[in-house]
């Protein structure tokens, strides 16, 4: 549960540094207006999916929470557990909206390419 859970809060966190799995290399070819128009494209449908599975993941963690049911072995209360899922949800979405606001995954490719400049004096 512990992997899982932080599987679910790094979800935010990859987007935002840019450390996610993207195949751009359709997308480095297009002009810059419809590069920005596929991005918006692809935000909405990460969005709208992440939103539509963290509602399922909130009904999951109420379902939880009415039974209150708890761990075995630490009687943590298994809805503690669940609420996991419902946060890493709202943080993807957040930081899907502000990776496309401020562009921050060219940030990132600028950094990563200074620390590997940095590397090899």
């Amino acid at each position: 549960a512990l992997f899982l859970g932080l599987v679910f809060l790094g979800i935010g966190a990859a987007v935002r540094s840019g450390g996610h799995v993207a195949i751009d290399v359709v997308t480095e070819l297009l002009p810059e207006q419809i590069r920005r128009g596929v991005l918006i494209g692809a935000t909405a449908v990460v969005v709208l999916v992440a939103a539509f599975y963290g509602w399922e993941s909130l009904q999951q963690l109420l379902g939880m929470a009415q039974l209150g049911r708890k761990t075995p072995l630490l009687r943590i209360p298994s809805a503690l557990i669940y609420a996991v899922a419902p946060i890493g949800f709202v943080l993807l979405i957040i930081n899907s909206v502000l990776a496309l606001l401020f562009d921050t995954e060219d940030d990132v490719t600028e950094i990563d390419d200074d620390l590997q400049e940095d590397t090899h004096v």
